[in-house]
């Protein structure tokens, strides 16, 4: 069963339904989980979590780090130039 099939309330296949009763979950439990929506974010979330794993997440923070800098200066440059141009051009 897919993420999509949980949100779109679709019935369980037979599989399905078989490792539930095997884990000791029941057909109530999944559709309680359908219905509120903070388990429904909370079960997105956790799926979410798992599409990537702790390299990507690694390799974001790293290049994240990179930038940090370089934006830095940047506002700085931004600031600077709107100063410039808020107190009027000093060649005037």
């Amino acid at each position: 069963m897919g993420i999509f099939d949980r949100f779109r309330h679709k019935a369980h296949d037979a599989a399905g339904e078989a490792r539930s009763s095997s884990l000791g979950g029941s057909h109530e439990q999944d559709t309680t989980a359908m219905t509120d929506p903070a388990q429904r974010a909370a079960l997105a979330h956790d799926e979410a979590a798992d599409a990537f794993g702790a390299e990507t997440e690694r390799a974001r923070r790293v290049g994240e780090a990179r930038q940090t800098p370089r934006v830095t200066e940047r506002e700085a440059e931004e600031r600077a130039r709107e100063d410039m141009t808020a107190e009027g051009d000093p060649w005037d």
